[in-house]
């Protein structure tokens, strides 16, 4: 730093510069903006005065940017046309850099001069369009650039040092763009060149503060609520976030009021609101651990095919965290919040946030209809933005732009939400008997999701037992044998045969094979199980036959060899087998082969109880689809034949 003292050309107070890229300093003194010019100081006008809000941030503040220590030693007030307003500290840092150090609704960002390019090589401020891409020469191709504003500034107030010829009520052109991971930068239109400052969303905490100091400011210089009187009716109103709030609407004449840093003028009466908040404004809710109070609340519409569609809105505030929406349409609720243009891709049909796919439901215009409660920007009945979703139960996806000049669209904001139960939202505000929900919302997730994961952990708990259950349970062999079917002469065509006594356990199955070296023949065979201790039986009658030929040059075949009987499982005991056997054909056989075991596995029973578990899951499935078949009824976008 290198510094410059001077005589203030307006009170002829001491000024001294203590950077030598400062341009403007405030005198302390009168509150003139006192430029350095070629000859000397440069008296500008006087500066506003400093309005002093909640913000942790102050001159003469040091902190830590990336281990590199820095000090904020200048500090601008600006004013969106919407009335928004937001403030910029002037850094300097240890390594001879500068920066601006943005705060606006609780959010900071770093911006630092890009002098590596060219003013030459920087977009035009009229061929930009918000939510467009832009490319920046000297980022690398995957830098990809968005256009969340397109807007004019005006400078309100000023303190300390700033590194431009800033003079009080200056107004200029500037465009902020936005990138993935929280990059952040804007075109400065102020001079003949475009200026280029490109950095990132931080946080207060990566600023390097120490931690009392940041508490302290912040205690000291919160802002409580305000109670102030209507100008309308001298009812009594409440400013809950007095430093943010542009508009306000009395709770007692319905007066829509502008609040200017507290300063309350009146705008117009609107009608009551037909439609009555389910909490009034005020009313504290904990979502996500976080405590919001509402303070405000809009009913907007979208008209589609000539019906009008309503909604609520509700502002709920936090004095760290900021802001957020909770939106209620049909007894739905969803929670909402703003995120970064650049962190959204919009290929049209669909949007990409957070590695997650939205697909396009909803494109309308939506209109203001009903306000009350107080708003950190210039709302009014009858604002209309495009309003467009995209939906990934449970999240939805919402872009708002506003048309500028050359209808083009200036501004581009996009919102992420999640769907809320309304149980939640009843246990949030400490409520009960809400409203229950009507038809499906566009992010409803289908309530019997966990259904599918319960049916995907039975069937692979179902084939780790069966592996089990064929792996650990082995078939036990009892009798194997080839018997005599050659009828004795005189007898007929059967004949009869008597296994000798065979021990079978119980509670397993009982599998009887047998063979035959069948040709054009067949046997029949009628069996029984006798129990020795009890005369029990236990019958089971099968053929085994095989026919083969040609018919018109074609070769044929049918009929099998072998055949296999499963029998349920026997009480255990001491068995015999009796075969009584017939046989016919063109060359009937001799012997037949016979085999008896146990625990032999069944995969059709396997199969049949598969077939059981997926019945329902099917059902659900077919549920499901018609879930979603009447979700996507509800879209302006999708095609009518589509059901998914």
């Amino acid at each position: 730093m290198s510094p410059a003292a001077a005589s203030c050309p307006a009170c002829a107070a001491p000024v001294e510069f203590r950077t030598g890229d400062a341009a403007v300093k405030r005198c302390s003194f009168c509150g003139s903006a006192i430029a350095r010019a070629d000859r000397g100081l440069e008296d500008l006008g006087k500066y506003g005065a400093v309005v002093e809000t909640d913000s942790p941030l102050a001159l003469g503040l040091k902190g830590v940017w990336q281990g590199i220590p820095f000090e904020l030693v200048g500090r601008a007030q600006l004013a969106h046309p919407s009335g928004a307003v937001w403030e910029e500290w002037f850094a300097w840092l240890s390594d001879g850099r500068w920066g601006w150090l943005a705060e606006a609704q609780g959010r900071f960002t770093w911006t630092f001069p890009e002098r590596r390019i060219a003013s030459n090589d920087l977009p035009a401020l009229d061929s930009l369009e918000a939510g467009a891409s832009v490319a920046i020469p000297g980022f690398p191709p995957h830098a990809r650039w968005v256009v969340a504003e397109v807007s004019t500034a005006t400078l309100t107030a000023a303190d300390g040092e700033i590194p431009y010829r800033a003079a009080p009520g200056e107004t200029y052109d500037f465009a902020d763009l936005s990138g993935p991971g929280g990059a952040f930068a804007t075109l400065d239109y102020s001079e003949d060149q475009p200026l280029l400052f490109a950095g990132r969303v931080t946080t207060l905490e990566a600023l390097g503060f120490a931690p009392d100091v940041v508490a302290r400011g912040r205690e000291a210089r919160a802002i409580g609520a305000l109670k102030l009187s209507c100008p309308k009716c001298a009812g009594a109103l409440e400013l809950r976030a007095p430093d943010a709030t542009q508009r306000v609407t009395c709770p007692s004449c319905g007066a829509l009021l502008d609040a200017d840093r507290g300063q309350l003028k009146l705008l117009r009466v609107l009608e009551r609101p037909r439609r009555k908040p389910f909490v009034p404004i005020g009313a504290r809710a904990a979502f996500d651990g976080t405590t919001w109070t509402v303070i405000g609340y809009l009913v907007r519409s979208a008209k589609i095919g000539g019906i009008d569609y309503p909604w609520e809105e509700y502002l709920l505030w936090e004095r760290v965290v900021g802001f957020r929406w909770l939106v209620r349409s049909d007894g739905h609720f969803s929670l909402v919040e703003q995120v970064p243009v650049g962190e959204v891709v919009d290929s049209g049909a669909a949007a990409y946030h957070d590695a997650r796919a939205y697909r396009m439901f909803q494109d309308a215009p939506a209109r203001v209809d009903e306000v009350a409660g107080e708003f950190p920007w210039k709302v009014a009945v009858g604002e209309r933005v495009r309003a467009v979703d995209f939906v990934s139960p449970p999240f939805v996806l919402s872009r708002e732009s506003t048309k500028g000049g050359k209808e083009r669209d200036a501004e581009v904001t996009w919102s992420h939400g999640r769907y809320v139960p309304v149980g939640e939202v009843e246990r949030a505000f400490g409520v009960e008997g809400l409203d229950r929900p009507v038809g499906i919302a566009p992010n409803q997730p289908y309530p019997h999701d966990g259904f599918f994961r319960f049916a995907a952990w039975a069937a692979a708990g179902w084939l780790v037992l069966l592996l089990a259950v064929t792996t650990i349970v082995r078939p036990t062999s009892v009798l194997t044998d080839s018997v005599d079917i050659t009828p004795a002469t005189g007898s007929g065509v059967s004949t009869v045969w008597f296994s000798p006594p065979m021990r079978l356990s119980g509670g397993k199955n009982l599998v009887v094979d047998l063979w035959a070296g069948v040709d054009n023949a067949w046997v029949w065979v009628e069996g029984d199980f006798f129990e020795t201790a009890t005369g029990r039986v236990i019958p089971f009658s099968t053929g085994v036959d095989y026919w083969y030929g040609s018919d018109g040059g074609e070769r044929w075949s049918e009929g099998t060899r072998k055949r296999r009987i499963y029998l349920s499982a026997p009480a255990s005991g001491e068995y015999t087998l009796r075969l009584e056997t017939e046989r016919g054909g063109a060359q009937p056989p001799d012997r037949l082969g016979v085999k008896v075991a146990q625990g032999v596995a069944r995969f059709t029973h396997a199969l049949a109880a598969l077939a059981l578990l997926l019945v329902v899951p099917i059902g659900v499935l077919f549920h499901r689809s018609a879930f979603e078949r009447r979700r996507w009824e509800e879209s302006n976008v999708a095609p009518e034949e589509d059901d998914a």
